[in-house]
């Protein structure tokens, strides 16, 4: 296993990822920008998800064609559309209007890398090994909050916010060039006309659809409100204290647990993460101070570290090796579909309620979900 961590093909896919998502989450911190331009908290909430509504409209059609046209040339095509969508942003970064159309155009390269580097790593890793080394490349994805954190909050103290459109260009640059030196694989077997939609009548993956849905819920709260709430409340944009914390514990408990995830009782696993992510979104309902972020990363980080890998892998493993791509987008896409719904709705009821209760909204859906989980999962085998 340590063989296929040191390889080439995996810290090139590792390095890409790490890139590709620094360069997303740079945006994490614009929205306060967004609401100086006279945008409302539903805008920002579109504006920042409209990533994941493009990927839960494209992930049907990208399961059957990727493989057929090449991985490699659709992701290439995905950066050049992105590359120049952030160019149009920057100079146009006043206008709330084209800012979402330039986001749309953009959009491409999120479905790709986001479903297809997945599928990559479990291109690379044994089938019985799938969960620990998911976690261990999931890694890369989440170095880059702090990091996109710090430059984000560094670039609207010095320069400003539009330059962060061209501080993203810089990222997704150098991720386009390790795109074109990794060598994407090219399955044996091309999935069926129609597998993808096939996949979403199978029973057993119903409740893992339902806790994707929920999961991709939490992220999204902290990566599109979280810059507001802390300037409405501390005055000032201070996201890189949470992401910081977040990513320290998550990136420990990867390295220190990621073993166990193969072998601990999965329903025990997930019970424990929503728990931790349910308390950490409640914490943004009493924030009056920059420490009480570091709890909150802390107990997020420890939900995320384990959930995202053990429930992108009890996808994976639900079907045959020939259905990883189809699998892996099905899980992305459904997480992302959480990202859109809550994101856009929380949003609207940000609106009127204020940012407090999108956190206490999203807090008591994850607690909800706990005894449904534990019901359904404890005697689920895969």
């Amino acid at each position: 296993m340590k063989a296929i961590f040191l390889s080439r093909p995996f810290i090139l896919l590792f390095a890409m990822n790490f890139l590709f998502f620094t360069g997303l989450n740079i945006l994490n911190v614009i929205p306060p920008y967004l609401e100086f331009l006279g945008a409302s908290k539903t805008y920002v909430g579109l504006f920042m998800n409209i990533n994941s509504l493009a990927l839960v409209l494209l992930v049907a059609p990208l399961a059957r064609f990727t493989d057929l046209w090449g991985r490699k040339r659709l992701v290439m095509i995905g950066y050049i559309l992105v590359l120049v969508s952030l160019l149009l942003m920057f100079i146009f970064s006043k206008d709330l209007v084209l800012l979402v159309v330039f986001r749309i155009t953009g959009t491409l390269i999120f479905c790709l890398a986001f479903t297809i580097h997945g599928a990559e790593a479990f291109e690379l890793l044994p089938r019985d090994k799938r969960a620990s080394g998911a976690a261990i490349f999931g890694i890369s994805g989440l170095l880059s909050n702090p990091v996109a954190s710090l430059v984000g909050e560094g670039i609207l103290k010095g320069p400003g916010a539009p330059w962060l459109f061209l501080a993203s260009f810089g990222f997704l640059l150098w991720a386009m060039v390790l795109a074109a030196l990794y060598k994407f694989h090219k399955p044996t077997e091309l999935p069926v006309k129609g597998a993808f939609m096939g996949l979403l009548k199978r029973p057993e993956l119903r409740i893992l659809l339902l806790l994707t849905l929920v999961f991709g819920g939490g992220f999204t709260i902290f990566a599109t409100f979280l810059a507001s709430l802390t300037y409405d409340r501390l005055g000032l944009v201070q996201v890189s204290v949470f992401f910081t914390s977040f990513t320290v514990v998550a990136v420990t408990g990867r390295l220190f647990f990621s073993k166990f995830l193969d072998q601990w009782p999965r329903h025990l696993v997930v019970v424990f993460c929503f728990t931790a992510i349910g308390l950490s979104l409640w914490g943004g309902v009493i924030l009056h101070n920059v420490w009480l972020l570091i709890p909150m990363g802390l107990l997020y980080g420890l939900g995320h570290s384990l959930l995202f890998p053990l429930l992108s892998t009890l996808f994976v493993n639900s079907g045959g090796d020939h259905e990883k791509l189809a699998l892996n987008g099905l899980f992305a896409s459904t997480n992302t579909l959480g990202n859109f719904v809550w994101g856009l709705s929380l949003g609207v009821l940000g609106d009127f309620a204020g940012t407090g209760a999108i956190f206490g909204t999203m807090g008591a859906l994850a607690l909800l979900i706990v005894p449904l989980a534990w019901f359904c999962l404890k005697n689920r085998r895969d």
